[in-house]
C-alpha cells in the first residue's frame, strides 16, 4: 500500500477561460516513475509505469475510438 502524498492533478474551473488543462505529467511514487500523456487530437491517454520491478505501458482509447 501507499503511505506517501498523492500527487495533485491540475484542474481548471469551468469559468476560468485562461486556464489550460495539462496534457501530460509525471510523478515518482515509491521509486516508480509514472508518466502520462494525452493525445490532444484523439483523446487517447498513455500511462507508463517504470520501476525496478519492470515497465508497463497502458493505452486508453480516446472518445470514439472504442466500440464493441
Amino acid at each position: 500500500y501507499f503511505l506517501g502524498e498523492i500527487p495533485k492533478i491540475a484542474t481548471c474551473d469551468a469559468d476560468d477561460a485562461e486556464c489550460v488543462p495539462p496534457d501530460s505529467g509525471s510523478a515518482n511514487i515509491e521509486g516508480a516513475e509514472i508518466t502520462w500523456a494525452k493525445n490532444s487530437d484523439t483523446g487517447e491517454i498513455t500511462i507508463i509505469v517504470d520501476s525496478e520491478d519492470g515497465y508497463t505501458e497502458i493505452t486508453i482509447p480516446g472518445t470514439g475510438e472504442f466500440a464493441f
